[in-house]
């Protein structure tokens, strides 16, 4: 329907006004402030009690990376009904839409329950992996960093 991102914009401004360019943003926040929450004590726990057990290198790579996969999984499955419901809605140019609670309630009657996690395996597979590795680098630079450049063996 549009060339580009601009032109996109233009028509928002045209049709809803600027606030049109922020639908959906309060049920963003909801996914978003969760998520994070999930995310991080996800990886905390788990990373955390690999070390702990020493059930992981001595560096403590696996547990990073097993902690920062799982975690992103585990945040991404707690919130892919809100996604769902924020992508929806805010896709909505034509107007089929009353608010957040009236496209859960139709995108549920026409598709069923499947349509809150369709495509969840491959958002598992990617998150798995680009958080996995987030995780283990943040956490390798910052025991690097905290050890005055070099690494200590704990």
């Amino acid at each position: 329907m549009f060339r580009g991102p601009m032109e996109c914009a233009r028509y928002i401004c045209r049709t809803e006004g600027p606030h049109g360019l922020y639908k959906g943003a309060g049920l963003t926040l909801c996914r978003d402030i969760p998520c994070f929450g999930v995310y991080g004590l996800t990886y905390m726990l788990i990373s955390g009690q690999m070390k702990e057990r020493g059930w992981c290198d001595s560096r403590g790579i696996v547990a990073d990376l097993l902690g920062g996969g799982l975690a992103g999984v585990a945040a991404w499955l707690s919130v892919m009904p809100v996604d769902v419901v924020k992508s929806r809605y805010q896709a909505d140019y034509r107007g089929e839409f009353s608010g957040y609670v009236n496209c859960a309630l139709q995108s549920y009657r026409e598709e069923g329950l499947r349509v809150f996690y369709r495509g969840s395996m491959a958002i598992c597979l990617r998150s798995f992996s680009s958080n996995a590795v987030e995780f283990m680098v943040y956490a390798q630079l910052m025991r690097y960093f905290q050890g005055s450049g070099h690494y200590s063996e704990d």
